[in-house]
This record gives C-alpha cells, sequence and structure tokens, in this order.
C-alpha cells in the first residue's frame, strides 16, 4: 500500500470493519485491494485466521477475489466480520407413544 500511495495512482479509502468480538477497526485500505486483503488485515489485528472469517457488506457475503470497489465499498463503509460456524444438529425423530392419554375428569354439575 505504501508503494502505491507514493506512485499517486490508487485512492486510499478508509473502511469500518466491525468484528464479531464486538471491536471495531478502521483499515485503511486500497481502492483496488480484494476481500482477502481485508481477511489478511483482520488475522493480523485479531489473530482470527481468513479461512474462518465471512466478510459481510451490503447483505450478503463476499468472496476473497471480489475488488472492494467492484462490490460498492467506498470511503467510510461498514463492513462486518463474521465467524464461519459448523451446521446444524441432526433433525429430531419424532417420539411415538405406545399408551394412550390419559383422559383428564371433567367437573360435575351439581
Amino acid at each position: 500500500l505504501a508503494q502505491e500511495r507514493k506512485a499517486g495512482f490508487c485512492r486510499v479509502q478508509d473502511t469500518m470493519v466491525f468484528v464479531y468480538t464486538d471491536r471495531t477497526h478502521v483499515l485503511d485500505l486500497a481502492s483496488a485491494a480484494t476481500v482477502a486483503d481485508v481477511k489478511a488485515a483482520i488475522e493480523a489485528r485479531q489473530g482470527i485466521p481468513a479461512e474462518e472469517q465471512r466478510v459481510m457488506f451490503g447483505g450478503r457475503q463476499l468472496e476473497d477475489a471480489e475488488r472492494l470497489e467492484a462490490c460498492g465499498v467506498s470511503d467510510d463503509s461498514q463492513m462486518y466480520i463474521l465467524m464461519r460456524l459448523l451446521g446444524g444438529a441432526k433433525k429430531r425423530k419424532k417420539k411415538t407413544y405406545t399408551k394412550p392419554k390419559k383422559q383428564k375428569h371433567k367437573p360435575k354439575k351439581i
């Protein structure tokens, strides 16, 4: 990034990134940066492996190869970093009862 700034051909933007740990980071990113660059920056700051991160912006998950500029990320944009979770639990079988239900007593009218 430093070389690109010196050359003057790349616009630099500040992007807020919210990590699942309730921390906010402001990243100084080039407009040509990719989602993989964002993941690498978060991995360097937080120690969260890049392969476990999901980057969300504009209601959708961004892929590693996508450029931030093409995704619509601009200066002062907000992205969210979420962790990948393992799949859900097994579907439970419906329990079958062998005994019929017990009938409730009806109150007697007097």
